[in-house]
């Protein structure tokens, strides 16, 4: 139950927020920057990977997907 409510509470929302904040940013380098860098690859993993965790409600994807978007988050300011 304790898994239950950490998923449900905490991590969805979590990726949630990072998702939305992902795609806006996926476009935004699609469209404006070189579609072939390496940060749009990882932009681009990272919101496969959070569309899964979320769809699947597994917290081995939305935890992974989260940190690695927020690390190419503060690497790309």
């Amino acid at each position: 139950m304790k898994d239950f409510k950490l998923v449900e509470h905490n991590l969805i929302p979590l990726s949630l927020f990072a998702l939305n904040i992902s795609v806006v940013h996926l476009l935004y380098l699609l469209f404006i920057d070189n579609i072939l860098s390496f940060t749009t690859l990882l932009v681009f993993s990272s919101t496969i990977v959070l569309v899964a965790g979320v769809i699947r409600k597994k917290k081995v994807l939305m935890i992974p997907g989260a940190l690695v978007y927020t690390i190419v988050l503060l690497f790309s300011l």
